[in-house]
């Protein structure tokens, strides 16, 4: 009797031993995937200019180089000739990592793929916008067709301004006391600083 219970035991514990083999075995072959999401509390940012920030990052002449690249490569992307479709988000995501990563070494480059696909550049383009608006702001003659609103702290804030020069100029110096749109009036006053009123 003992030796059939004895049997039954040893037979009873490979069998245990066993099935919690095959069930670790399932749970390790089972993929362990994590996926995050992050939400940023501004509006998104273009990644072509993302891209060209990480590029600079890296060397600051790389940016440049990454432009011309860009306008040399995709020289009809804004023809009216050219098929709309042809210009998805996925092909344009995959020729700014194609050109960027040309700018760089193999190990540099995964690096640059990995930061785009996080996004990493976009506070920093924010806070270029954030800087670009509030030195726009701070010249309130240059707004006369934007309603000026005076708040709390008697600041002055603009209702409808955009990031956008007068004149739709993209480009303007600010020297503190002047904002510059055009590059002879700029000379003009670096010649002599003290003649502009």
């Amino acid at each position: 009797m003992r030796f059939r219970s004895g049997r039954c035991c040893c037979f009873l514990f490979l069998v245990v031993t066993t099935f919690s083999l095959l069930i670790v075995a399932a749970d390790y072959r089972r993929p362990k995937n994590v996926q995050t999401a992050l939400r940023a509390k501004w509006s998104g940012t273009p990644l072509l200019l993302e891209a060209g920030e990480l590029l600079s990052k890296h060397q600051q002449h790389l940016f440049w180089n990454f432009i011309d690249i860009w306008i040399n490569a995709n020289p009809d992307a804004n023809a009216d000739n050219v098929d709309s479709h042809t210009y998805t988000a996925k092909y344009c995501v995959k020729k700014i990592l194609e050109h960027g990563s040309s700018l760089v070494s193999e190990p540099l480059a995964s690096l640059f793929e990995f930061s785009l696909i996080l996004r990493s550049a976009s506070p920093t383009l924010v806070l270029y916008r954030q800087l670009a608006h509030d030195s726009l702001s701070s010249f309130p003659l240059l707004h006369h067709d934007h309603e000026i609103i005076e708040t709390k702290n008697n600041t002055t804030q603009f209702d409808g301004v955009s990031v956008q020069s007068p004149g739709g100029k993209c480009c303007w110096i600010d020297t503190g006391e002047h904002l510059f749109f055009d590059v002879s009036e700029l000379q003009s006053w670096l010649q002599n600083p003290h003649n502009l009123q």
